[in-house]
């Protein structure tokens, strides 16, 4: 059995940067489901002052993602072999992710670096649940908010991913931050929000995002399909 990797040893040679941007707003989406109820509550003068009352002073404890090398290779092949499949539009079968296949490719993708140990992600049934620790010293130098410098927002999340009518569709069903629940009556206006949507704002995210045919969790897992082409053969899935 391969050692354990990651980031930052043996780097898949490929790292598709459209399907990447693709799961970052997934990641962005589980980030902000988690900091939007800090902006829907109270205005930045607000957030400051209630900033002990949200947000600790050490990070959680997010699991620890590893992966063998032996794996890490199955893992990019496949998400290559898909990638460049619905890129040239071609026919090939869905591409299937658990949740170990997600942490994985935020742990060792270099074009989500950032996100490392800072999100975690489990599929369960027919939702996401994200749990982030992020820390706050970038926000801290905005003006009244130097009170979050050395502070992390620490929380988590259950979401509902679907591709509808051609647009990517994320929408927080519950949340936690530093372990209170965000209040019924918040949620019910989160619930109505699309935490994907300025995903179209990038065009390269939007291009890709045209090419999927549905974008669903089932079961457990992330299972992305692209559009059918009008002709050619399929390509056979990466063993």
């Amino acid at each position: 059995m391969n050692p354990p990797v990651t980031s930052g040893t043996n780097p898949p040679k490929k790292h598709g940067c459209l399907f990447y941007g693709c799961l970052t707003v997934l990641i962005l989406a589980v980030v902000l489901g988690v900091a939007t109820f800090l902006v829907a509550r109270y205005t930045v003068r607000q957030i400051a002052a209630v900033a002990e009352k949200y947000t600790e002073t050490t990070p959680a404890k997010l699991p620890k993602v590893e992966v063998s090398a032996e794996d890490q290779e199955v893992l990019q092949k496949r998400v290559d072999t898909f990638r460049d499949a619905v890129e040239a539009g071609e026919k090939t079968e869905p591409l299937v992710l658990t949740g170990s296949d997600l942490n994985a490719l935020i742990a060792l993708a270099p074009s989500l670096a950032q996100w490392k140990e800072r999100v975690y992600v489990d599929l369960e049934g027919k939702e996401v649940k994200g749990r982030v620790s992020l820390p706050l010293d970038e926000f801290a130098r905005l003006p009244g908010l130097s009170r979050l410098r050395g502070r992390y927002l620490n929380g988590e999340g259950t979401f509902r991913v679907a591709l509808e009518a051609g647009v990517l569709v994320v929408t927080p069903q519950s949340l936690r931050v530093k372990d209170q629940a965000v209040p019924e009556q918040i949620m019910s206006q989160l619930r109505r929000q699309n935490l994907a949507q300025d995903a179209y704002r990038q065009p390269k995210n939007a291009e890709f995002l045209s090419k999927f045919d549905t974008i669903r969790v089932e079961d457990g897992k992330l299972i992305i399909t692209g559009r059918e082409p009008a002709g050619g053969p399929t390509r056979s899935p990466a063993p």
